[in-house]
């Protein structure tokens, strides 16, 4: 059972309050710290990271819920869950071409990615291609971010899992930079 938070969970929360850029890039870092936890110390996977599942407490502090999906890592999962637009493209492709995907912490980090350009053009509607945001549409939306966000965003939002950003850590020390 989870407390109540009034101020509901972060798309509604953004649609009810204007998300400054610090608050944007602060939540960005809470969710990182968190799933770094996650990821390093419990050893688990989410598996359906996205603004639904991220409630905001009293404080203004951006809070991951909704383990329902969540797995540990040791167990390899091999089915296909999470939310479409927010699932890593290696889990789509593995539908169509009949192979068993595996959820690994990188397809997290691709879920994140997701989650925070969302956040960082405030919930617009963005266009994918092969599951990932367009390139030319991603570059204009990135144009005024800080020094540092583009690229981060990038890493974490590679459509090839061996080009993606490898972990939290590494996501957590970019944005540290930037703040």
């Amino acid at each position: 059972m989870y407390p109540y938070y009034a101020n509901g969970d972060l798309r509604y929360y953004a649609r009810k309050n204007t998300l400054t850029q610090g608050t944007k890039l602060r939540f960005m870092l809470e969710i990182a710290k968190g799933m770094q936890y996650m990821h390093n110390v419990q050893k688990r996977l989410h598996r359906d990271l996205k603004p639904e599942n991220i409630l905001i407490d009293d404080s203004l502090k951006a809070r991951i819920t909704d383990f329902g999906l969540a797995r540990s890592a040791a167990t390899h999962q091999a089915t296909i869950c999470g939310t479409q637009l927010y699932m890593a493209p290696e889990m789509h492709i593995s539908q169509y071409n009949g192979t068993t995907p595996f959820y690994t912490f990188n397809a997290d980090v691709y879920s994140y990615g997701v989650l925070c350009y969302e956040m960082w053009i405030d919930f617009k509607e963005f266009y994918l291609q092969n599951h990932t945001p367009l390139k030319s549409e991603f570059e204009i939306n990135m144009k005024n971010a800080p020094k540092g966000l583009e690229q981060m965003l990038s890493g974490a939002l590679q459509h090839d899992p061996n080009f993606r950003t490898r972990s939290f850590d590494t996501i957590i020390e970019e944005l540290e930079k930037i703040l």
